[in-house]
């Protein structure tokens, strides 16, 4: 019965029937829960080899011949004819089969990947272009598992020292763009092993940036420049010059989508980086400004043209066109600027495996190079210019917001490390009612965090109060924090950060005013419906309130403002839990009502007289049930949830 049962599932698996292609997803299922059960068998026996294992692993290596040979695509005919779930179905197949072999690599090791490197090199010679790229996918599926693994080295050695790249890169006109594709995405998979054999980084790269033109490709292909590049940039950087001119030629040829120049431009620009000479790095990040410089005068000479509003200039058959609906060619390549320098602002970070000093934040209280300082200013000039141009654009602004940010965290001086009070005066530039100020102000955030980097000092308590100031007059420009939540949220959080940072911006403001309208303003996002900013308030206040347990000055400081304060968060904290806030929400609210049980003998007589207010919903508790739900917190130790809210929301909720 067992012989007849294997019979019949390895025909299954073998037939190209239309009915029992149907039960494939279920074989694969059963072999999936196969493996894992053979794989526990086999790793968790302490007492040895298992004598059957080695016949059970045969099966399962007879599983995976048959099923690789299920995914190969068939030939255009026959394509042509599968209606829209055929082609998710096989789609979905394909994956589970990739899990399978995933599953499978667990119990064999490098075997399943060996068998499948001979599958992939046989299928080039034999330019068998089906089983090529079903053999690339097999072995592309492998990737994560192998990725670590020595002793897989030599049989992908063997795929990428083979004829693959010379097929790949055009010696066959019939070889279909799947193949390609597929094949070219091992390259990128395996950006672990490149690393390690750096002998075949240069074909491997030649081919990237001979396929760059292709349509079909210049997704994957540009991707893969840009991991390949930065992942092996120590290896690549005395190459930057034969990098540079052949990006020159590429643009010069006008074959290069904008999100493709975006990303190849960020792997030369990685390439670059690693010059340890900063001449030699500089001198190379200005010719690859140069390039982002070319773009931003094709956009200012589509302005000053008729062709301002009139068709895009990206390649035929670009994906611009199909993504860029309604935006004039001018903004378009604006945007490209920008996302080019992003990229490139991000290349130059120094890399995360590089060892970093403990006091290097010193590096950034140095005197930076004549050199450097003007580069600086020259790409800032450049940032700034499309959102002169386009000053109501919304991604203009995302996209200078996230060239800023690159910046931030860095710990040395760089190209696009630009000086705190340049990028403040930048902020301050902007008011309530510029495109995305929720965005600029969020990235206010981050700049404040960075400015740790500096020192403490006078330089940066006065960056920090003209930021204050500046986010204060943010908020007074709204109605109220629900008129624009995005920007309420992130400017109380902005608020909340400069008061970690510098308590005495907040508390000692000369005149008192801004900070007195900031703590009216979070107490009404904390009464309102709005999550976000009723969240950060939230936030803001749990901060606030332990602050009471800082040395003096801040202690005394907020101990007084506490004075007055005290009742009237003690009243905005109980209408949300007598009612008002969602039940969701109260873990968050909870954490301001720990701080004020715990820092202030006066909470109980706070929290007593605000259950008494007419604002609170809980009409129906009577004192006696006020007075002990105020016990239950006030005796509860600081470790407290919101369970212990439950009882006076329950008590209400019955009365109901």
């Amino acid at each position: 019965m067992l012989a007849y049962g294997e019979a019949r599932v390895e025909i299954l698996m073998r037939s190209e029937s239309h009915q029992d292609q149907a039960l494939l997803g279920k074989l694969l299922e059963f072999w999936s829960t196969y493996i894992e059960t053979l794989t526990d068998e086999v790793f968790s026996n302490a007492e040895g080899a298992i004598p059957w294992a080695s016949t059970a692993t045969s099966f399962v290596l007879e599983a995976v011949s048959n099923a690789w040979q299920r995914i190969i695509y068939p030939d255009a005919t026959e394509l042509s004819q599968w209606d829209n779930s055929d082609r998710i179905g096989f789609i979905d197949v394909r994956k589970d089969v990739a899990d399978l072999l995933q599953s499978t690599y667990a119990l064999t090791g490098s075997r399943l990947l060996v068998t499948f490197a001979d599958l992939l090199i046989s299928a080039v010679s034999a330019e068998d272009w089906a089983r090529l790229e079903a053999a690339a996918f097999c072995l592309g599926s492998l990737a994560d598992c192998a990725k670590e693994e020595l002793q897989s080295d030599e049989a992908l050695s063997s795929v990428f020292s083979s004829p693959l790249f010379n097929t790949l890169r055009g010696g066959h006109a019939l070889l279909p763009p799947r193949v390609r594709q597929t094949c070219v995405g091992l390259i990128e998979k395996y950006t672990e092993f490149f690393e390690r054999h750096t002998e075949l980084l240069p074909p491997a790269l030649n081919l990237l940036f001979s396929l760059v033109g292709d349509t079909m490709l210049s997704q994957p292909v540009s991707r893969s420049i840009l991991r390949l590049c930065s992942s092996c940039r120590h290896h690549l950087h005395s190459e930057t010059g034969a990098f540079l001119e052949e990006y020159q030629r590429m643009n010069a040829s006008q074959t290069m989508e904008c999100e493709v120049a975006e990303k190849v431009l960020g792997g030369i620009a990685s390439v670059a980086q690693a010059l340890e000479i900063e001449s030699e790095r500089l001198q190379a990040l200005r010719k690859i400004v140069g390039f982002v410089e070319i773009d931003l005068q094709t956009c200012q000479t589509l302005i000053a043209s008729s062709n301002a509003a009139g068709r895009l200039t990206c390649p035929p058959e670009s994906r611009c066109l199909d993504e860029s609906c309604g935006e004039s060619p001018a903004l378009h390549i604006g945007i490209r600027v920008l996302r080019c320098l992003s990229s490139v602002a991000k290349a130059f970070q120094i890399p995360a495996e590089m060892p970093v000093e403990i006091d290097a934040h010193s590096r950034l209280e140095q005197e930076k190079s004549p050199q450097l300082a003007n580069l600086q200013r020259h790409i800032f000039d450049i940032i700034v210019q499309p959102q002169r141009a386009f000053p109501l654009s919304v991604e203009v602004v995302d996209n200078i917001c996230s060239i800023l940010r690159s910046g931030f965290s860095e710990t040395e001086h760089g190209p696009f490390v630009f000086p705190p009070r340049q990028i403040a005066e930048y902020l301050f530039s902007h008011t309530t009612h510029s495109p995305r100020i929720g965005a600029l102000v969020k990235t206010a955030c981050s700049f404040t965090s960075s400015l740790k980097q500096y020192g403490e000092g006078s330089m940066r308590d006065n960056l920090l109060a003209d930021l204050f100031t500046w986010a204060i007059g943010l908020l007074r420009g709204l109605p109220g924090p629900e008129t624009d939540p995005e920007l309420s949220h992130n400017a109380i959080d902005f608020i909340t950060r400069v008061l970690s940072e510098a308590p005495q911006v907040l508390l000692d403001a000369h005149p008192l005013d801004p900070s007195e309208f900031f703590f009216l303003f979070t107490l009404q996002a904390l009464d309102g419906k709005e999550p976000l900013p009723k969240m950060a308030s939230a936030g803001f206040w749990a901060h606030f309130l332990q602050l009471a347990g800082n040395p003096p000055p801040v202690q005394h400081r907020v101990i007084e403002l506490m004075k007055t304060l005290g009742p009237l968060v003690s009243e905005s904290l109980m209408r949300n839990f007598g009612g008002n806030a969602s039940r969701s929400e109260l873990d968050k609210l909870s954490e301001p009502l720990k701080k004020l049980i715990t820092w202030y003998p006066a909470a109980p007589g706070w929290l007593e007289s605000a259950l008494e207010q007419v604002s609170f919903p809980g009409s129906r508790l009577n004192p006696r049930e006020k007075t002990i739900f105020v016990k239950k917190l006030v005796s509860t130790p600081p470790g407290f949830n919101c369970s212990i809210s439950f009882y006076l929301i329950q008590k209400i909720t019955a009365r109901a």
